[in-house]
């Protein structure tokens, strides 16, 4: 088996960071959407 060079995991991380900055700006927006335009109380959105 091959081992992955410095730049390969560097790589990898800036891609993994990426989507999940992407996925966190969703996830606060639906929770937002969910309590202030469908009424639901934090608890049950969260």
């Amino acid at each position: 088996m091959e081992k992955l060079s410095l730049k390969e995991k560097i790589g990898y991380a800036l891609g993994d960071g990426a989507a999940n900055i992407a996925w966190r700006g969703v996830s606060t927006f639906l929770f937002i959407f969910y309590t202030d335009v469908f009424g639901l109380n934090p608890g049950g959105a969260g």
